[in-house]
């Protein structure tokens, strides 16, 4: 499945995506940061994947390792590690 850079934006204005951006995301933690998941946003496609990865507002989360250039992230949710896009991770608010 595809997912486009600003599938989270969910079509916003250029005022609302400022406001997002200024939310914090799993995309913008530093490795061994630990959150709790506000909510998922974006595509629907893309936040059923993340439900069903185990992704559910109220989970704590941990980013575990970033990988260069771009990579994915392994973030560990309710015990299990998965590999993340950025783009992807940029969908979980903390």
């Amino acid at each position: 499945m595809g997912i486009e850079a600003n599938s989270c934006s969910g079509g916003m204005t250029g005022a609302d995506v400022y406001t997002q951006k200024a939310q914090t995301t799993v995309g913008d933690q530093k490795e061994g940061t630990k959150g709790v998941i506000r909510q998922l946003s974006g595509d629907t496609h893309v936040v059923s994947r993340l439900r069903e990865l185990g992704f559910i507002p109220g989970y704590q989360v941990r980013l575990k390792k970033r990988v260069p250039f771009g990579g994915p992230l392994v973030v560990e949710v309710n015990g299990t590690s998965v590999a993340l896009r950025q783009e992807e991770a940029q969908c979980i608010q903390l």
